[in-house]
């Protein structure tokens, strides 16, 4: 089958779980049609050297596209970082940048974050982890969800090493691949006004009336606007 494939990349620990509903979403047909795959990246188990996670080794995982089949990576949050940072080949047409970040080459995620101190809902404990606080994640990384779906959410979130936050991406893949970026207008935890300095580095950029879990608490809305990311990528 040849058609577009989705690469789902998570944020601050989070995992493949965050993106159920969006799947189940884009299964049941919002926006026009699934992309004919669609494979979530898990990034907080497999540091590389120095906290870089590595991409480009889960498009294998991808049944493999025929010729035409082009893949959209979708990073949320501190995704964008591991993604911008990405060795990606040419079967990546697009980057879809869900209320996250696009480091320069040389920037880290952490150097786009305000002076002074942590935000409240963040922790960096003296075990080179970081970990999210009880109580606080909620609201500011599930703001627009339910009562259920934030202690859904949050007694599922897993620690990760602190290092991937403070480590230089060594390129911008925004650079050479198109991109999109959707600012989550209602985002209390990477700040809308944070958002769009990153909007003038995108191709084009979209808004969504949402906080920062838009893929929990607007599945179907997120669906049919990737959906026609999607589509609009594989016709270019």
């Amino acid at each position: 089958m040849t058609g577009p494939a989705l690469l789902l990349a998570h944020g601050s620990w989070h995992g493949p779980w965050g993106w159920e509903r969006l799947e189940a979403a884009l299964d049941r047909g919002h926006g026009g049609g699934a992309p004919h795959d669609r494979r979530p990246a898990e990034l907080q188990r497999r540091p590389r050297r120095r906290g870089r996670p590595r991409l480009r080794h889960r498009l294998h995982q991808l049944r493999r596209p025929r010729a035409g089949g082009r893949v959209t990576v979708v990073a949320h949050a501190y995704g964008g970082a591991p993604t911008t940072n990405a060795d990606f080949g040419p079967e990546v047409v697009h980057l879809a940048c869900l209320g996250a970040i696009m480091p320069a080459s040389g920037r880290t995620f952490l150097s786009y974050l305000p002076p002074g101190p942590l935000p409240p809902y963040v922790t960096f404990g003296e075990d080179g982890i970081s970990r999210s606080v009880p109580g606080m994640v909620g609201e500011h990384c599930h703001a627009d969800c339910t009562a259920a779906d934030a202690a859904w959410a949050g007694a599922r979130l897993v620690p990760q090493k602190a290092a991937v936050a403070g480590t230089p991406v060594g390129r911008a893949a925004w650079e050479r691949i198109r991109s999109t970026c959707i600012v989550l207008t209602e985002d209390r935890a990477i700040h809308p006004p944070l958002q769009r300095v990153f909007t003038a580095r995108a191709t084009r950029t979209v808004e969504m009336a949402s906080s920062h879990s838009s893929f929990l608490s607007r599945h179907a809305e997120l669906a049919a606007l990737l959906a026609g990311i999607v589509r609009e990528a594989a016709a270019a």
